[in-house]
């Protein structure tokens, strides 16, 4: 079994480096569909190490061959992109029918759009984990607007995706050490909508009612690419009593996006019957060359140290560096800094049913709080990130929300 156990280590790391793809100077990089998890927002965003049942779905496959099955039968999220004093403001505007009518209202939507930016964003699915087996549906979107004054100065992308996941986790011993390997396909269909200067003036006044210069629907102006993907996942654990040490390579060998460009309101109209819009075919407008779009192959790295002194408390700590080969930067450059790939956080998991957590993404403060009555999870976070590729260069605030029916 130790011999067994080896190999299969050895092979996964094989694997691990010779899929990480090469890219071309016309290659456009792009990062996966956000999802704001608030179990994982709340601890700073670390998960390679900690997550567990449906979270590791989309994380580290390797967890599929720890202990006993977990069922998500529901598992609902949904987060905003605000400020946390204006996230009750900023709700009532996208979701409210009242249009802004006072100078005060504007004012400060110009303020939030020039310094945190803002959105919102929704996931939803189902999934089971355990005994070696990882399989789960998910639907997730995110749209985040970000410029300087109203109207003509601001952009915006809103990205959806559905995708599903299947793979299978292997556990083996060396010596004291646990150790479990896994991998997953996850075969995906994606729309991504690039807002210009005119379509986010068009699709801030249709949900904010914001004074805009076009007359036009947002949706005939939105350039939307739509396609599909086939990402491959692999993951590492090793356990040894309190510490596990994880790691992953995620969409290795560089998912390649096949898309065409519809405008939105095509892509609308044919999800609406069932299906994306026809692809484009060479020297039609909207075509573009298979492999022109991909998702770069990232490797992360995470420590978890989680004691169980008490039944009462359990405390975790953990900590991730993310894409330490730079490998994943959407410049291609690797020039985000050390503190802008760190990752660390914590829970305190009191009598198995609440839950404090706390932790620092790229070196912005998260928190939270959850909550588990039988079948039943609640969880909420509060969190900051760092868009730009030094910590401090341009932040955004959030709070994200969670309900999941799990046996």
């Amino acid at each position: 079994m130790p011999v067994r156990a080896t190999r299969a280590v050895s092979l996964l790391f094989i694997i691990l480096m010779l899929t990480a793809g090469s890219l071309s100077a016309n290659t456009v990089r792009e990062a996966p569909v956000a999802v704001f998890d608030p179990v994982l927002m709340a601890q700073g965003d670390s998960s390679v190490a900690s997550a567990r049942g449906y979270r590791s779905l989309f994380i580290n496959p390797a967890t599929f061959a720890l202990g006993q099955g977990e069922f998500t039968l529901l598992n609902l999220q949904g987060w905003i992109h605000s400020s946390p004093t204006r996230a009750l403001e900023s709700m009532q505007l996208f979701f409210g029918d009242d249009d802004i009518e006072d100078e005060a209202t504007l004012k400060r939507v110009e303020k939030q759009l020039s310094s945190n930016g803002m959105g919102v964003g929704a996931a939803g699915g189902v999934g089971y984990v355990g005994g070696g087996l990882g399989i789960g549906l998910r639907f997730a979107s995110d749209s985040y607007f970000f410029g300087e004054q109203l109207p003509g100065g601001i952009t915006g992308t809103t990205t959806s995706e559905i995708s599903f996941v299947g793979g299978l986790g292997f556990p083996f011993e060396l010596g004291p050490v646990q150790v479990a390997v896994g991998g997953s396909v996850r075969p995906f269909v994606r729309v991504r909508s690039l807002f210009d200067n005119d379509a986010s003036d068009a699709a801030l006044q249709n949900y904010l009612g914001v004074p805009g210069e076009t007359d036009e629907s947002y949706q005939d102006i939105t350039r939307s690419l739509n396609g599909y993907g086939f990402a491959l996942d692999a993951g590492l654990l090793l356990q040894y009593r309190d510490f596990t040490l994880g790691l992953t390579g995620r969409h290795l060998g560089d998912t390649r996006l096949n898309y065409s460009e519809h405008s939105l309101a095509e892509v609308n109209e044919s999800l609406s019957n069932g299906a994306l819009p026809a692809e484009k075919r060479e020297g039609e407008e909207g075509y573009i060359p298979a492999g022109r779009h991909i998702i770069p192959t990232r490797f992360d790295i995470g420590l978890m140290w989680a004691p169980r002194p008490w039944e009462v408390a359990r405390p975790q700590l953990h900590f991730e560096l993310r894409d330490p080969l730079g490998w994943a930067d959407p410049s291609g450059t690797g020039s985000q800094s050390f503190l802008t790939r760190t990752h660390v956080g914590g829970e305190l998991e009191l009598m198995q049913f609440f839950s404090l957590r706390a932790g620092l993404n790229q070196g912005r403060p998260t928190g939270g709080v959850g909550l588990r009555l039988f079948f039943f999870d609640l969880n909420m976070a509060l969190y900051g990130r760092e868009l730009g590729k030094q910590q401090g260069d341009t932040s955004s605030a959030g709070a994200a929300l969670e309900f999941g029916i799990r046996f």
